[in-house]
């Protein structure tokens, strides 16, 4: 059987076999909101939520509690580095406590990664994002 995979806050980029999020001119499959997904427990094999924790109408610790509920596997996670150019150039980004690693010990992910980007210039190399991967608990 194939793995089932969701991405929450798909955007335009659409990278799950179920795509959903908050903003109609989007398209996702699923139009909701991340703290009420409208899906069974352990639903999925992978989810994936990339660029939508840091925002203010965001409430991140009930946000992945959702995340971890419609897992069954993984939880891939990215967020803006606090040092990017991303992290304060939207002002809908609020959520700077979640933009560090130290947030993240407390899901003890099975990987954490942080993209590097090139500022041209001064020709040196800046973080950009971070992304966490989390192990869906067998006995949730």
């Amino acid at each position: 059987m194939a793995e089932l995979s969701l991405d929450v806050g798909c955007g335009n980029r659409k990278m799950g076999d179920i795509n959903v999020d908050i903003d109609r001119k989007v398209k996702p499959d699923i139009i909701c909101d991340i703290h009420h997904l409208p899906f069974r427990d352990n639903q999925f094999d992978k989810v994936y939520c990339y660029h939508v924790l840091e925002h203010e109408t965001v409430n991140p610790e009930k946000a992945i509690k959702e995340l971890l509920r419609v897992a069954n596997k993984t939880v891939e996670i990215q967020v803006p580095h606090w040092l990017s150019r991303n992290a304060k150039k939207d002002p809908t980004h609020r959520n700077f406590h979640i933009m560090h690693i130290k947030y993240w010990k407390k899901w003890k992910p099975i990987k954490t990664q942080i993209e590097w980007q090139y500022l041209i210039p001064p020709f040196i190399l800046r973080p950009s994002n971070i992304t966490v991967t989390i192990k869906v608990a067998s006995n949730k």
